[in-house]
């Protein structure tokens, strides 16, 4: 809380739901006082790809610099 963080990342391996993601996001609802959740800056992202060591983690750092700079184009 104290260093009011812009944007929140948080990567799931526990389900293949999307409903799970909202979820995740629901559950940062309740700090209102931080900017990322006041802005809608909660980001949820699979840890398929961004947790484990592989040729995957090249997708997880293009879709982590979309999320964070979605006016950069794709």
């Amino acid at each position: 809380l104290v260093r009011a963080p812009a944007v929140i990342l948080q990567s799931r391996m526990d389900t293949s739901d999307p409903s799970a993601d909202a979820a995740t996001v629901e559950y940062w609802n309740r700090w209102t006082s931080i900017p990322a959740v006041r802005n809608g800056r909660v980001l949820v992202f699979d840890g398929t790809s961004s947790l484990r060591a592989g040729p995957r983690v090249a997708d997880a750092v293009e879709l982590l610099a979309q999320a964070l700079h979605p006016e950069l184009p794709a």
